[in-house]
């Protein structure tokens, strides 16, 4: 068994940047790779290293139920779990971890280590505020008749009065336009001849 999930364990840390860590429930000893501790800004062994450095770290907010998910695997002889929760960053702001562990237990099934890694998820949840924020964009635009939500990619504006070709892209951008079909089935957009800089 125990074989088995630390083969469980190098496939999830394999050809990834999370950080793993170790703790064996009988002596109550801690491990925190360099990884775990440079997610934090931290050099290694920075902090003591003891049982209540989680506890330190983490978010009040998500104490209650990171021990919930992990008391509850530990009791429903449950192999592994995972969890979302906020650790302490020394430059002060949180940082959003997922935290997954594989229990080892012995042969009555009580637990007798837990082994498993933190991924850092800072840059997924801003992709996710990012995109609340532009359907929040859209939403406004849309409520103005005279704007109209363009998806571009590849942007040529022509310095000449003229019409400006937009190609598709998951990019935004606004315009007042009178819309005009082109017979490739492609638009092209009268728009006033602005400056505009650092598009791309």
């Amino acid at each position: 068994m125990l074989k088995a999930q630390e083969e469980r364990l190098q496939l999830v840390i394999k050809g990834s940047n999370d950080a793993p860590w170790d703790w064996d429930l009988i002596s109550n000893e801690f491990y925190y790779s360099p990884q775990w501790w440079h997610q934090l800004g931290y050099a290694p062994n920075e902090l003591p290293v003891d049982v209540a450095l989680w506890e330190r770290l983490m978010h009040p907010e998500d104490s209650e139920h990171v021990d919930s998910v992990f008391g509850g695997a530990l009791k429903n002889c449950i192999e592994s779990y995972e969890v979302e929760f906020r650790l302490l960053h020394k430059d002060g702001h949180y940082v959003p971890v997922l935290s997954r562990g594989f229990i080892t237990r012995d042969e009555n099934g009580n637990p007798i280590r837990v082994t498993g890694t933190n991924m850092d998820l800072s840059e997924r949840k801003w992709a996710e505020q990012e995109k609340e924020r532009l359907e929040a964009q859209l939403q406004d635009r849309r409520s103005n008749p005279s704007m109209i939500q363009v998806p571009v990619i590849e942007k040529i504006f022509d310095p000449n009065p003229g019409p400006v070709l937009l190609h598709e892209s998951p990019i935004f951008i606004f315009v007042q336009i009178s819309k005009q079909k082109l017979p490739d089935s492609r638009f092209a957009f009268e728009i006033p001849v602005v400056p505009i800089k650092n598009l791309g």
